[in-house]
């Protein structure tokens, strides 16, 4: 049991580097429109979803699978999404990550060759459209900058992600 734990807090501690590490602009005092940070948005996908959305079997046997990384396809989907989001379309932007993640074969690559459950994707791309409407500026250049990881903290992205799937949080750094 505890290699399992393990091994979600492990493949969950990327989580906190949920972003856009590319950007066309490699300046990182790059501004988003105000429409991208106009609110704070957390990573919760719908008010019905109150949590615990990726604690049942099904998803958990895919987060704990080694071959698969739920992290890196939900912010390949966010990479490959994020003009929409630097154009000010949020909402085209979630719908797009949700397509997305809903692709076995999404850039044909075994590491991405899953669909999780919708309330479990949704806490994926939450976490995702969290971060482009509130730490566009600060995540575009480097997502694993202090200011990025801060701005996703500060604005319940890592939160609202673990209290969405009900998966642990990683222990804070000492």
């Amino acid at each position: 049991m505890s290699r399992i734990i393990a091994r979600i807090l492990t493949s969950l501690a990327l989580t906190s580097t949920f972003a856009f590490a590319a950007c066309d602009d490699d300046s990182s005092t790059a501004t988003p429109s105000p429409d991208v940070t106009a609110t704070t948005d957390t990573a919760a996908p719908a008010d019905d979803v109150a949590g615990g959305a990726c604690t049942n079997a099904a998803d958990l046997a895919i987060i704990q699978n080694a071959s698969y990384d739920p992290v890196a396809k939900a912010t390949a989907c966010g990479l490959d999404n994020v003009n929409l989001a630097l154009g000010g379309d949020i909402d085209g932007f979630t719908t797009a990550a949700e397509t997305c993640m809903k692709d076995d074969s999404y850039k044909d690559d075994a590491k991405f060759a899953f669909v999780l459950s919708d309330d479990c994707g949704g806490c994926y791309v939450g976490s995702v459209r969290c971060t482009a409407v509130n730490c566009l500026a600060s995540c575009a250049v480097d997502a694993a900058s202090d200011a990025c990881v801060t701005c996703r903290a500060d604005n319940g992205c890592v939160s609202g992600f673990y209290t969405c799937s009900g998966l642990p949080a990683p222990a804070p750094a000492e």
